[in-house]
């Protein structure tokens, strides 16, 4: 029901490699696509490490996920093993335990050219941004080649967030609905 609704505005609906405490994220997807020949797939880089999943990606038998169902990459990093609850934080490119060179050349092989998100937790208790680990992602990212343009991308986003306020200095919420049909003023 919900993939007919999607269909009918044209939303891809997509499946994370998430938390799974009864068995794996990839047997689950396993058994999604061969209910659903047509799904996609969000890969959480901090999911598969968690999972101990990361490295059958590389599997020959797992490329085709790469070529029709894997649309959008969660890039984050994971400092623990297999299932301890107790690392899984959101860190910044390399301060894990994920060989993101590896990742990213395997990555580029397969010709992916579906969407990224970069998950860094870059701010502080008191809402200070930690410059220098985004900086450190934005690097790691910019030696990777097929990433040049997500670094574009993300400094927009982040700088249309910080210029918020002037970009659009009217609140959504406010409005005045019977001025909707009114002509322009001088």
């Amino acid at each position: 029901e919900v993939s007919k609704i999607a269909n009918q505005y044209n939303i891809d609906l997509l499946i994370e490699n998430v938390v799974c405490n009864c068995s794996s994220p990839m047997i689950h997807w396993m058994e999604l696509v061969k209910e659903y020949p047509d799904i996609h797939f969000i890969f959480d880089t901090k999911m598969a490490q968690f999972h101990n999943e990361l490295e059958s990606i590389y599997e020959e038998k797992n490329e085709y996920l790469w070529k029709k169902h894997i649309k959008h990459l969660h890039i984050n990093d994971y400092a623990g093993g297999y299932k301890e609850w107790d690392k899984l934080k959101t860190l910044p490119i390399g301060a894990g335990n994920i060989d993101f060179y590896r990742f990213f050349s395997y990555i580029d092989q397969t010709q992916y050219n579906g969407d990224y998100t970069v998950e860094a937790t870059a701010f502080s208790k008191n809402g200070e941004v930690n410059c220098d680990m985004l900086n450190g992602c934005f690097k790691f990212i910019k030696k990777n080649k097929i990433f040049s343009l997500l670094i574009v991308v993300a400094i927009a986003i982040i700088s249309v967030g910080i210029f918020a306020p002037i970009i659009a200095p009217y609140s959504p919420f406010e409005g005045n609905l019977s001025d909707a049909l009114q002509p322009p003023s001088s």
